[in-house]
């Protein structure tokens, strides 16, 4: 049978990392987001020069 100092300590191990993931996971998320949108805004841009030169 495990002591309960050793399944505190496990469980403020699995707090430690939710928190850590918990707070990367948002952070990520805005930066992808932002790349994303900022190619997507340059890709448009792009085509716009292009159809301005074609016409």
């Amino acid at each position: 049978m495990e002591k309960p100092l050793n399944k505190i300590l496990v469980f403020l191990r699995y707090v430690l990392l939710s928190i850590i993931t918990l707070g990367i996971y948002p952070f990520y998320f805005y930066v992808i987001r932002a790349e994303m949108n900022n190619r997507l805004l340059t890709d448009i841009l792009t085509e716009i020069k292009k159809n301005k030169e074609l016409s």
